[in-house]
């Protein structure tokens, strides 16, 4: 080899190693980048190994804040209630039967009609009760004409028993033709008594009769309305087939479970607001009107039955409702929507929005928000102490660490957590609720 030749091939063997060193270099970097860019965009993702996110994620998010909607929390009088589901049912129905059989003569009312009590609906064939009744009143004319005859004798007997005495005191005439004209006499009182006993029977009679005859007529037991005809003029009707069915809808009720809770607050004559499933705006007032005293084995619960007004006829038997029933005011309660109360298996809480520290943000793409603070979420427990029963504030009341004209989160709420930043969506009920 050539003097110079080792030093050419250790040159070149430098040059390989440093060219591979290279190489192996660019690969390593190659792949630390991409492998690190992968790590650093699933610790943003939800759930990631940074627990970050969205604008669920809590500070150090990429995703920004999350939009929610806030309600400032109030103080005043809190009315405690207990909700209820009950079917509607009418204070009073009945169907209406013959009580007798016959062919139905007469149709006096139909389906929906509103009946008074005592008024006459339907009339059936009497059959011979009308020659009964006809028969029991010529015997009734009968006694009372012998009594007005056996009246007559009785005044002629008394009339000659006083001459008689008369005429005996100045002795111008018998013992015997005295106690002749007394004896008269009583025999004469007593086919009085007989005959007003036959007038009292015959009278009795015809009252039996006529009894009899007004089986032929079907009455209105109560007023209310008729629920439904099932038969028609003409058709035969039976003494165990209803003619009628009829309703009290002046006054509708509904009966309630009450657990031995329940049962301990609520009292006859609280009031009570109703709810029906197909019209959830309207209310209706009504008031519990008895309680059972008696539990079930089965179920630990007893009944009570709220009674409701029913003048304008809105309410009908068979409507689902739900009933409130007012048992307690709280002066004073603290006071948040509905909506902003989040019940899980372990907690209670609501999310409170704090002004940030964090200068404001960027102006989002409708050119808002420059002007407006930052906001984060404050996770508060909190106890539920009852719900409301105004319809148009909607409201529970809660006991925690939360004050009067605080900013409480009523919406977006569900997958925030502690410290998470917030954005104050609305330009107006919402911003002003939080003071921006």
């Amino acid at each position: 080899m050539p003097p110079d030749g080792g030093k050419s091939f250790a040159m070149n063997k430098k040059i390989l190693i440093r060219g591979a060193l290279l190489i192996l270099a660019l690969v390593a970097g190659y792949l630390l980048v991409t492998t690190g860019g992968e790590d650093s965009e699933s610790d943003q993702r939800p759930g990631g190994p940074n627990g970050g996110g969205m604008a669920r994620g809590g500070p150090g998010g990429g995703f920004g804040p999350a939009s929610v909607e806030v309600a400032p929390v109030s103080r005043g009088d809190f009315v405690a209630s207990a909700e209820f589901v009950g079917t509607l049912q009418a204070r009073a129905t009945a169907d209406l039967y013959a009580k007798l059989n016959g062919q139905i003569l007469e149709m006096r009312s139909d389906t929906g009609d509103r009946v008074r009590a005592g008024q006459v609906l339907a009339r059936i064939d009497p059959g011979e009760l009308n020659e009964r009744v006809d028969q029991a009143r010529a015997a009734q004319r009968m006694a009372e004409a012998t009594l007005g005859e056996r009246r007559a004798a009785l005044g002629i007997a008394r009339s000659t028993a006083e001459r008689t005495r008369a005429l005996f005191e100045q002795q111008l005439v018998s013992q015997q033709q005295h106690d002749q004209a007394q004896a008269e006499m009583q025999g004469a009182a007593a086919q009085v008594q007989v005959a007003e006993a036959s007038v009292s029977q015959a009278r009795a009679n015809v009252g039996a009769a006529g009894a009899e005859l007004e089986k032929a007529l079907i009455i209105a037991p109560f007023s209310g309305v008729i629920g439904k005809r099932y038969l028609d003029k003409g058709a035969f009707a039976a003494t165990n087939r209803p003619v009628f069915s009829m309703v009290d809808l002046s006054t509708i009720k509904t009966t309630v479970p009450l657990t031995e809770k329940d049962a301990g607050r609520v009292r006859v004559g609280q009031a009570a607001t109703v709810t029906l499933e197909s019209d959830p705006a309207a209310r209706f007032q009504g008031i519990v009107a008895r309680i059972a005293s008696v539990f079930d084995p089965n179920t630990n619960t007893t009944e009570a039955e709220v009674e409701i007004a029913n003048a304008d006829g809105r309410l009908k038997p068979g409507m689902f409702a739900n009933v409130s029933i007012a048992f307690a005011v709280e002066p004073g309660a603290l006071l948040v929507p509905r909506s902003a109360v989040v019940e899980d298996e372990r907690d209670t809480f609501l999310f409170l929005a704090e002004k940030s520290a964090a200068p404001p943000g960027p102006p989002d793409e409708n050119g808002e928000g420059a002007d407006l603070p930052s906001w984060t979420a404050k996770r508060v427990a909190v106890k539920r102490i009852g719900t409301g029963t105004d319809p148009k504030r909607d409201q529970v009341a809660i006991e925690g660490p939360v004050q009067p004209g605080q900013s409480v989160i009523t919406l977006g709420q569900q997958e925030l957590r502690d410290g998470a930043p917030v954005m104050i969506s609305g330009s107006g009920n919402s911003r002003r609720a939080a003071g921006a």
